[in-house]
């Protein structure tokens, strides 16, 4: 017998016996250890059975079902320890709300939302586990300089001499805004050519010795995972009275990036508003024996001059203008977006092309229509890269072996990373195992992170509106396509395993989970909202009680008053007027929980026992409803 049997029958038996104990659902290796134990390592088998406990949650079969998961030598597990889990699992009230655990020799740790909004600080670069000996060097594309940062992995082996130190700085303190960018070559085989390297003068990090006390390095490095500073320019910070991160910067940025600049012939990029600044770096360069030729650009000349040095100092704002001029990003990788032709997938592409990939690969079931190859071709050319379509079908394992083998021999050179929408996976056991998958894959220190979209306003809910009402009387609103675009940035750079990007109406949200009693998701998202509104009330069942005395047309309104009234409370609906008589309710928003929510409550006030039969029809309305209650109290 499958699990998926086991489970339904055991918690068939507890509905037909009535119990009340808790059944717990346990797995090993569903989600990576919460103590970094290496030996746990995640099963997306058993992360998919989550899901299915999930949805027997939600779907309320049987409401004392609990799932852990057992992070424990195999030889501990013995009756007596799973008694002792059973034990806490009857006694621990505090957290019966919380229906998900993870259990270790000496600790319960409950799984906990962590909510991302606007006080979320998104770091400006994330690692690339690729190869452990890597370094990742941060580039710049933008007119800010470092808010659209590019990571490019090189693979330069760090050493230190006796008068330097090897470190990983948690925290630059970037050039002044009114030095901006400095512009300094690397070596080609680094990062090639015509690229622009993001540069800092302060470095800092937690000291070894004492983690509690920061040290900073005052030098010029390239903003990157890993760092070599000379060890007589770092010094502990509470060295420095009332020490901010970019004081040192400004006292000597200039001479800094001066003293790192070994080319003999150098241009000085200067806007038409500030060339004091060139003129200092000019004097200083040309003060040097070693230095043939000094060039001062402004940025305007960039459009009918060639940069032939072989470094450049830039001391103007990057636009999209001069970026375009200086270097083009990406060129040597190639990104995989499945179904990446319509809806989520071509706003991933068009992202993707836009930021400065070069190479993008579609794996797409059907072929291109023309409007396609259109809209490819416009975008390739505005954005100068590669895109190709290859058709295939990425659920035969065949097709997709062929299909990524011919796109190796189209794009020899070029390293992959794959985008893919989860959502295509309807159901929650399969984008279960695709969230363990991620952690499995960090496990094993390769790249892999899992996104489940909310609703989006595109592909078959684009311009919805029937859907936009249903949806929204849930608390849920369609993320516009300016809305993802914006997401996927901080996302990407949050670097998470798993995410749920999702735009919420958060009072009717609030109201719906408490009105499904779903107390152990509100408590674990945290949110401060007042739930003091209250529709319905009591006046759901009083007038109901008193209609059986009632004449049959007095019978049927307060039926109907009584239908409306529950309706409107459950999906949590303040304009009465939008419920009308002949409204389908699923077309409001029921679903398989509420119409159960719907025709408990109607057994519970009146006897009266509905069948799930309309709702699924759809033929659900205040109408038809009443009119079964009234002939049933009749």
């Amino acid at each position: 017998m499958n699990t998926c049997g086991i489970i339904q029958s055991v918690l068939s038996l507890a509905v037909d016996k009535k119990l009340t104990i808790p059944v717990i659902v346990c797995t090993f290796g569903a989600w990576p250890s919460p103590e970094g134990r290496s030996e746990v390592i995640v099963h997306p088998a058993a992360s998919s059975l989550w899901g299915l406990v999930r949805t027997v949650h939600a779907e309320k079969v049987y409401s004392n079902v609990f799932i852990a998961d057992i992070q424990v030598p195999v030889n501990r597990m013995t009756s007596q320890f799973f008694s002792s889990v059973a034990g806490y699992f009857s006694s621990a009230y505090e957290h019966r709300e919380n229906r998900e655990y993870i259990i270790t020799e000496n600790k319960v740790f409950l799984n906990h939302i962590s909510v991302l909004d606007k006080g979320t600080g998104v770091p400006l670069y994330r690692e690339v586990n690729l190869d452990l000996n890597s370094n990742v060097v941060i580039m710049s594309q933008d007119i800010n300089g470092v808010a659209s940062p590019v990571a490019v992995k090189t693979d330069k082996v760090f050493r230190a001499d006796a008068s330097q130190i090897v470190v990983k700085p948690h925290l630059f303190a970037l050039p002044s805004p009114h030095l901006l960018k400095m512009g300094m070559s690397l070596e080609e085989s680094t990062v090639g050519p015509n690229k622009h390297p993001v540069f800092a003068v302060e470095s800092i990090w937690q000291s070894a010795e004492k983690p509690q006390n920061l040290i900073v390095s005052c030098c010029p490095v390239h903003v990157a995972t890993t760092v070599t500073v000379p060890s007589e320019t770092a010094i502990e910070t509470s060295a420095i009275p009332d020490y901010h991160p970019g004081d040192l910067t400004t006292l000597v940025l200039l001479f800094s990036l001066a003293d790192k600049i070994k080319a003999t012939d150098i241009t000085i990029i200067v806007p038409d508003t500030n060339k004091s600044l060139a003129e200092i770096m000019e004097m200083i360069l040309k003060s040097r024996d070693s230095v043939a030729s000094v060039q001062v650009m402004t940025s305007e000349d960039l459009h009918t001059t060639k940069v032939k040095s072989t470094a450049l100092v830039s001391l103007v704002l990057l636009d999209d203008v001069i970026m375009g001029l200086l270097a083009r990003q990406w060129e040597n990788a190639k990104y995989l977006v499945t179904s990446g032709l319509t809806g989520l997938g071509w706003i991933c592409v068009k992202y993707l092309a836009e930021n400065g990939a070069g190479n993008i690969a579609i794996l797409q079931r059907r072929s291109p229509s023309e409007d396609h190859i259109a809209n490819i071709t416009a975008l390739s050319q505005t954005f100068h890269c590669n895109i190709e379509v290859f058709q295939t079908d990425i659920t035969k394992f065949a097709q997709t072996q062929d299909a990524l083998t011919c796109l190796q021999e189209r794009f020899p050179k070029a390293r992959l990373k794959v985008l893919g929408n989860q959502g295509q996976t309807n159901y929650c056991a399969g984008n279960a195992f695709l969230d363990g998958l991620a952690y499995f894959r960090r496990s094993l220190g390769l790249a892999a992170q899992s996104l489940s979209w909310g609703p989006l306003n595109v592909g078959l809910l684009s311009d919805k509106e029937s859907v936009k009402q249903k949806l929204e009387t849930s608390g849920y609103l369609l993320m516009s396509v300016q809305e993802i675009r914006d997401s996927l940035s901080p996302l990407l750079m949050l670097n998470w395993p798993h995410c749920s990007p999702v735009k919420l109406d958060e009072k009717r949200f609030a109201r719906r989970l408490a009105g499904n009693s779903d107390h152990s998701l509100l408590a674990r998202l945290q949110m401060s909202v007042s739930l003091d509104e209250q529709t319905g009330g009591n006046e759901v069942t009083v007038d109901i009680h008193a209609a059986k005395s009632l004449d049959p047309e007095r019978r049927q309104q307060t039926c109907s008053s009584y239908i409306t009234n529950l309706a409107c409370k459950i999906l949590t609906i303040a304009d009465r007027s939008l419920v009308t008589m002949d409204t389908s309710l699923v077309d409001l928003g029921f679903d398989s929980i509420s119409s159960r929510m719907m025709i408990d409550q109607v057994y519970k006030d009146t006897g009266v026992e509905l069948t799930l039969l309309p709702f699924v029809t759809g033929e659900a309305t205040v109408r038809t409803l009443a009119e079964i209650v009234n002939k049933m109290i009749a």
